[in-house]
């Protein structure tokens, strides 16, 4: 069952990049949280309002995802990525990604590398 998440996870940097609000809402559950090295977001309106004001303080953001790992004693996904912010500042990070029983995105905790 782990491929239809690893395509979720794809399919949300996918949308992240393009910086799509609506996209990313509708792969969020109710009480998905967000933590990363400036911010911590709980529930779905705060995360939806704190990924709108990176989206605005950025002209462009693109994530190159460079591995997908399963986490099998936490159900949890570790991801690689590399993220281009206005097309020179790159940024390393790890995100942890986890999923309800439903497949939608519940948590992400962000490292940077």
């Amino acid at each position: 069952h782990d491929r239809p998440l690893i395509s979720r996870i794809r399919k949300y940097f996918y949308t992240f990049s393009k910086k799509d609000i609506k996209g990313l809402s509708e792969m969020f559950s109710d009480s998905v949280t967000l933590q990363d090295w400036e911010i911590k977001s709980i529930g779905k309106s705060d995360v939806v309002a704190s990924n709108q004001k990176i989206f605005n303080s950025v002209e462009s953001i693109d994530v190159r995802i460079v591995s997908i790992y399963k986490m099998e004693a936490c159900e949890e996904y570790s991801c690689e990525i590399m993220i281009t912010v206005n097309g020179t500042e790159i940024i390393n990070v790890i995100d942890l990604i986890g999923f309800d029983n439903l497949g939608m995105i519940n948590k992400i905790k962000a490292f940077k590398i």
